[in-house]
């Protein structure tokens, strides 16, 4: 009879790759994502230096000064569609319909929506938290139930607008039918749509501090900690073990970024 030490190892040997399937598919598509963050990768956090860390209103005019088209010319259909696309697959191809991209816009009854991104015919709405939960407006209605009726009243648009409830870790939205994000998904999609050399210096170098500080922003230490790994290349070879060892943080760092990838 087989000892039980070795029959149990043999048991290990067999059943790891199963348990880790899901995870290693996870860690590769982060790993090639890894690469695409590492282009736009700063070493300081310069948001967090400047003690806006988890501000919401800051963040929404990073945010929305990230998609502008002020901002660089040359590539603002690129950064705007790549937001649109994340709102709803439904206004992917639509960034030359743009006609202005506005935040804290006041709303009929009361609502304050943190961004709005106007197209000719509807609109996309992003309703940003940092922390705090949603809540009621003024209008008695919950902010994503009520936004996308408030908005198209405002602009008197022909179709509802599309909203997307974006958080730190991807919080459920009183509405079903909102989008959920992470800032995360934004920074990771913005890093993976442009190409740093197709970007002025300047423009380039906020950038990368905005894509830097919205992904950190959203992981905990230890998932910060392995993103930076992969980054840099590692050390050492990614065996079954060692991502089953990391497992939990992989599962983080996929949730926050799910929607980029």
């Amino acid at each position: 009879m087989e000892p039980p030490v070795a029959s149990f190892q043999a048991f290990i040997e067999q059943v790891t790759p199963l348990a880790i399937g899901e995870v290693r598919k996870q860690f590769e598509r982060l790993r090639s994502m890894a690469n695409q963050l590492a282009t736009w990768w700063t070493e300081h956090d310069l948001v967090s230096v400047l003690g806006v860390r988890h501000a919401e209103d800051p963040y929404s005019e990073l945010l929305a000064w990230m998609i502008r088209r002020e901002t660089h010319p040359p590539s603002f259909e690129t950064r705007v569609g790549t937001v649109l696309a994340l709102v709803s697959p439904e206004l992917a191809g639509r960034a030359g319909d743009v006609k202005e991209i506005r935040t804290q816009v006041a709303t009929p009854g009361g609502g304050v929506p943190d961004i709005v991104i106007r197209l000719s015919d509807t609109a996309a709405i992003i309703e940003a938290k940092t922390g705090t939960g949603e809540h009621v407006t003024p209008a008695g209605r919950m902010q994503t139930v009520g936004y996308p009726d408030a908005v198209q009243q405002l602009f008197g648009l022909p179709n509802k607008p599309k909203i997307a409830f974006l958080t730190l870790d991807r919080t459920a939205a009183e509405n079903p039918e909102a989008t959920l994000l992470t800032w995360a998904d934004c920074a990771a999609a913005l890093a993976k749509a442009l190409f740093k050399k197709d970007v002025d210096t300047t423009f380039g170098a906020i950038l990368s501090v905005g894509i830097t500080h919205f992904v950190r922003a959203c992981l905990s230490v230890n998932a910060d900690a392995l993103l930076a790994e992969v980054m840099s290349g590692g050390t050492g070879r990614w065996t079954d073990a060692r991502i089953l060892q990391r497992m939990a943080e992989i599962e983080e760092l996929y949730s926050r970024l799910e929607a980029a990838l």
